[in-house]
């Protein structure tokens, strides 16, 4: 899959990310299982494109909180 769109938004704390896959319908998928008196043979394919759009919000920023918590224990050493 490939990222088509991807946008920040609410200063840097959401992204919306537009994603396509097998656009040209190309996928395939053969495999064969054998297991105690069976067999199984499977071959697939895929019939159309995948188009998602995903919206991400972050709640939080750990990452700065990470940051103030490491300066605390640098300060009381």
């Amino acid at each position: 899959m490939f990222n088509v769109y991807k946008d920040q938004l609410f200063n840097q704390r959401g992204s919306l990310t537009q994603g396509v896959r097998d656009l040209l319908c190309t996928a395939r998928s053969k495999f064969t299982n054998y297991s105690d008196g069976l067999t199984v043979y499977a071959n697939m394919r895929g019939e159309s494109p995948i188009i998602t759009l995903t919206f991400t919000y972050n709640f939080n920023n750990y990452q700065q909180r990470i940051e103030e918590e490491q300066l605390d224990m640098n300060f009381i050493r």
